[in-house]
């Protein structure tokens, strides 16, 4: 099986590639809402993106060469096309406006610091539609900034920004952050050098507009949607499945580690690295699985996945113990609450507060229940999973977003021998 292109790293390549000179080739890319979005306000900014079949073409503009927008830069629900944009304009002399449906705009304010510092002027309003209005300075001082653990949403965008700043700037990580920025941003020759911390974190230096120029980038496949693969072969008796070229970046593995703990038979072949990133194949071999306890910070990093996890869970012996983040956003905490209702109509017993959420698991599922998705897509593929395995069929309610999220879902699926029954 191959899963679509991971959307992180789809992101920030197209977001690289703005800024190169001479055209660039993101293949196996993710091709969902949030980079169809970029790629639209790309487009807003002057840089030229098209899609072919399975590929991004991107004809960029090199250093200080964006445009204007003449209209709102849209990043949909994604807070990381929203900081990615704001990034490339902190730095540029012009006004921008970035607007989106988030539900936890307060995620920015270090991406705002960051940006104040350059020299920019930043103004958010959350009311309503979010949006944020920058306008870069005319010629952006380098700066010397220490990033606060909550900064990974505006370590990548602040990176951005330093590439158009004509002096070094350096950032100091006191605890590590997720690496795909400088990953992507040293495979397109950016020149950043990279210092390792004393006890943690890391010191990063960029700038002096340095010269990188349009390349072919090769996505790897989600993790994310491995994960829920990796779940299908561990509870479906007698499976064993291949996932073909996943991402293995450390800080993106958390939910793997996970299954492994409970027992799951995984395994990685073939290690290679593709732009900086680590590369292998997955294979999975269906075992019995047991309940884990899982503290909050494992919990935070793996909030899409944790209706892969439920479900991964109602099949265990065993209870599974889920801490659950003080500062949960409004969106995950709406998606474990769908996840709870989904187990308890197919017969999984569990309970839950505002701290913890324990999933009784008995090594099987009677199934026979109707999920109400929220529209949201991780809950429809995740009892679908459920269904595979179930004694009796477990259905979905609403199919919204699915195939947005994991482009060939079904097909997939019913290549590795599921079978689905559509209701009108």
């Amino acid at each position: 099986m191959r899963v679509p292109g991971d959307i992180t790293i789809t992101a920030m390549a197209l977001a690289v590639a703005a800024l190169a000179r001479g055209e660039s080739v993101v293949e196996t890319a993710s091709f969902g809402p949030e980079t169809a979005a970029l790629a639209v306000a790309l487009g807003a900014l002057g840089v030229r993106v098209t899609r072919n079949a399975n590929t991004w073409r991107i004809e960029g503009v090199g250093m200080n060469g964006l445009l204007a927008p003449q209209t709102d830069l849209d990043a949909g629900r994604s807070p990381l096309v929203a900081a990615l944009l704001l990034g490339l304009c902190g730095t540029s002399d012009f006004d921008a406006r970035v607007v989106g449906n988030l539900d936890a705009p307060e995620q920015f304010a270090p991406l705002f610091d960051g940006l104040r510092r350059y020299g920019a002027a930043v103004a958010e309003s959350g009311r309503g539609y979010w949006h944020a209005d920058v306008r870069g300075p005319v010629l952006a001082p380098p700066i010397r900034h220490e990033l606060p653990p909550d900064a990974a949403l505006a370590k990548p965008a602040l990176l951005l920004a330093a590439l158009q700043s004509p002096g070094i700037s350096s950032f100091t990580e006191g605890a590590t952050l997720p690496n795909h920025a400088e990953r992507m941003l040293g495979a397109f020759g950016a020149g950043l050098s990279v210092t390792p911390g004393a006890e943690a974190g890391r010191t990063f230096e960029l700038g002096r507009f340095p010269s990188i120029r349009g390349r072919t980038v090769r996505v790897p496949g989600d993790p994310s949607l491995a994960a829920l693969a990796a779940v299908a072969a561990s509870v479906v008796p007698g499976s064993e499945l291949r996932i073909e070229q996943v991402l293995l970046n450390p800080a993106r593995t958390m939910f793997l580690s996970a299954l492994v703990a409970m027992g799951a038979s995984v395994e990685a072949h073939g290690f290679a690295s593709h732009d900086g990133e680590e590369v292998a194949d997955i294979a999975v071999v269906h075992q019995p699985l047991r309940g884990i306890t899982l503290g909050a910070g494992h919990v935070s990093l793996m909030l899409e996945e944790i209706p892969y996890l439920a479900v991964a869970a109602a099949f265990a012996d065993g209870d599974t113990v889920l801490q659950l983040p003080e500062d949960l956003p409004a969106g995950a905490r709406a998606r474990v609450a769908s996840a709870i209702r989904g187990l308890a109509a197919n017969g999984v017993f569990c309970e839950a507060d505002e701290q913890t959420l324990v999933i009784h698991g008995t090594g099987e599922v009677r199934g026979g229940g109707r999920v109400a998705t929220g529209q949201d897509p991780a809950i429809g593929m995740a009892f679908l999973v459920m269904g595979m395995a179930a004694r009796e069929q477990v259905t979905i309610d609403d199919r919204t977003g699915i195939e947005e999220r994991f482009p060939g879902f079904v097909e997939a699926f019913e290549k590795a021998g599921a079978r689905f029954v559509r209701l009108t």
